[in-house]
Parts: C-alpha cells; structure tokens; sequence
C-alpha cells in the first residue's frame, strides 16, 4: 500500500500484535468502506491517525507509518544544477535525541541502493522505524538529480571534487530543516570517496560519526577491472564524455561475479534485485533496459585505483566505522584495511562481514550490517 500526496508519500509497515489481525472479516467491510469515505476530506496528518488507530480497533494491528518527501535542491547555480534529496521518517517513533542521518550512494546505483521496495532490507524504512531521521539523496546525472542536457555534462562535473562540495550543501540543507546542529553518514562504495574528500576540505564540526561501507582505496588487482570500464567510455572531441548507459544485464553480472556460488541466492534474494533494477530503470532516464549514469565516479575509481591520491582517510578525525565483506572484489581486504590504518580519528573500528559481496548491504547479511551500524551511531 502506498499512498501519495504531492511530494509525500505514506509507506505503511504492519505489525500484528495477535493472530487475530490476520484476516478482514466481512462484517467489518462497511465500518472499512466508511473509513475510505472519510479519507478523502481529511489532511494528510489526519489520515495517518485515523489508519492507525482504525487498524488497531478493528484489526488488533499497529502500523509503524513511514513518511517520504521529495525535494530538488540548488547546489549550483552557475549550471543550474539540482539534487534530488527524499526523506523518510516516522513522526510517532521519531527519536528527537537522534541526529539526522544522510546516506551517500555508489558509482553505480544511486538512492535505490537505499530504498527497496521490499522494506526488510530497505535502509531507509528500517532506520525510519529505529526512530532516525534519514535523507538520501541522488548525487548529480544520476536517476532524479538530472541535467537539462546531458551532451553538455563533463565528466569532471561529477568528479568527487565537485561532488563532495554538494555533499556540504546537504549537509546545510539538512541541519536547516531538522535544526540539528551535526549529523551521521553512512557511506557506500563511491560514496566513501565522496565523504572522505569532504573532510578534506570542510571543517568536521557538522558530521559527529561516520560509517565507510566497502570503502575505496588504491588496490592494484581492483584496479584492472575499473581499467577497462574507464576505457570502454566513448569520446567525443578527444575527451571522456560525461555519461553512459549501463544495461541492467550486465550491472546483474557484475553483481553475480561478486557472489562466488553457482546458486546466487545463496547470499541474495531476487526479489530485492528486481526492486532495485526495477525502479532505477523507471526513475532515471533510460532506453529499453539501459539506465543512465555520469561517468565522474568511474573516472575516481580509475584514479584511485591507478595510485592517484584522490582522497586522504587521514584527513578524517571523527569515530569512524569501516566494514568490508569477504567476497568484496573492488573494496579488496587489503585496501579496506590500508584505508582503516590510514583514518586519523583514534576512535574507530573494522568490521568483517562473512559470506557478503560488493553489495552486501542488500543481500542476507542484511540484519547483521544494521544492527552494528545502529549500535555505532548509539
């Protein structure tokens, strides 16, 4: 169920609290019918109350209601560049002593990698219901945060010197609309690079922790596969354009390569792979089963991986919390832990997840990821 109001969006999570819950009985249909009736003039506030306490009565149900809203945000005027932020909490669970948490996605697969349709590995729902405050966002070229024309993106419009310095530009946004004054990320693949860099070159005092999910950090074998794939990018007038299309085939191949079972559910369920191909390809620009991605984070990873400091790990002096899973082909043992020597803060721990890929963070170790991330940001 999943019902829309303008830029907000309703995303109800049941909880039985009986088995009596279980079934709708048919003399209840006309106290239900009325309640439908009644949804149609009342505010959006009013709805949720009403579905709550009319589930519960009815039904012996409580329902934990996340909401969604949608924003586009200026983060450069000279190009008119908008990001696309989307919000998600739930006012009745909502823990004020929380700070609000922003979620930084990868190269490849941009807020979708945070929210699934299938809500037990939807990081955004799971942490709503924990009672945080979280925003995602798409980072620019990718699926919402478009381009008026892509024929006039560069690459280095999306290179992590430029993406960082949007990251402070959420983060403003943030503590403006919360009135927190710091915040906690949580950083995937790419997205470690991008929340590295920030530290580098703003002050640490808006961000009080920080989690480096498959970080990326040079590592010579890595660095032949992102090799070709940088290669691969076509040019015009002697330079890399600034996108391609990555066919949802071969972003499954990549993911299957990572999985070192013939069985791929082993580690991962389909159904979470379909949602994320599924609304990637329905939000972001696409031609047939191809969607678009800007080529700035390839063109980080080339570097990094080619020995090109990037970004600097030292540079980050706030309790840091690095995880890596053991089939992880770019975020290799070897890098991960360089690049948790390397993190200035004293405060800061390493986590080996077991039998997890590049994504493990949808896949079945799903539970034991959340829950040593939520015990960190405690």
């Amino acid at each position: 169920m999943r019902n829309t109001y303008g830029n907000r969006a309703i995303a109800p999570v049941f909880r039985s609290m009986s088995g009596k819950g279980a079934k709708i009985h048919k003399e209840r249909e006309k106290r239900v019918c009325i309640f439908d009736f009644l949804l149609a003039q009342v505010s959006v506030d009013e709805y949720r109350q009403l579905f709550r306490s009319s589930l519960k009565i009815f039904f012996d149900i409580e329902v934990i209601m996340i909401i969604e809203n949608n924003f586009n945000i200026l983060v450069d005027v000279n190009n008119n560049y908008n990001l696309h932020v989307r919000e998600f909490f739930d006012d009745e669970c909502l823990d004020i002593d929380k700070r609000p948490l922003i979620l930084i996605h990868g190269a490849t697969i941009a807020s979708e990698l945070w929210v699934n349709d299938h809500k037990d590995v939807s990081w955004c729902h799971q942490l709503a219901e924990k009672g945080f405050r979280v925003f995602t966002y798409d980072s620019l070229g990718f699926r919402m945060s478009r381009v008026e024309n892509y024929d006039h993106l560069s690459i280095s419009d999306t290179r992590v010197s430029n993406t960082s310095v949007f990251l402070a530009n959420i983060i403003s946004y943030v503590q403006n609309r919360t009135g927190k004054r710091t915040v906690d990320v949580i950083s995937c693949s790419w997205g470690t690079v991008v929340l590295t860099k920030y530290f580098s070159l703003f002050k640490q005092d808006k961000i009080n922790k920080a989690v480096f999910f498959a970080p990326i950090y040079n590592d010579s074998n890595a660095g032949i596969y992102w090799k070709s794939k940088y290669d691969a990018i076509p040019e015009s007038g002697g330079c890399k354009i600034g996108y391609v299309f990555v066919e949802k085939k071969n972003f499954i191949k990549r993911w299957d390569e990572e999985i070192p079972f013939n069985k791929k559910t082993t580690l991962r369920k389909e159904k979470v792979l379909d949602s994320v191909i599924k609304n990637t390809l329905k939000s972001s620009i696409s031609i047939g089963e191809s969607f678009i991605v800007p080529t700035g984070p390839l063109a980080d990873l080339y570097d990094i991986f080619s020995g090109e400091k990037v970004h600097n790990p030292a540079a980050i002096n706030i309790p840091s919390l690095v995880i890596r899973a053991e089939h992880d082909l770019t975020s290799t043992y070897s890098s991960s832990i360089n690049f948790y020597n390397e993190i200035g803060s004293e405060d800061k721990k390493y986590l080996s997840i077991p039998s997890g890929s590049h994504f493990a963070i949808l896949e079945k170790k799903f539970s034991l990821i959340f829950s040593e991330v939520v015990q960190f940001l405690k």
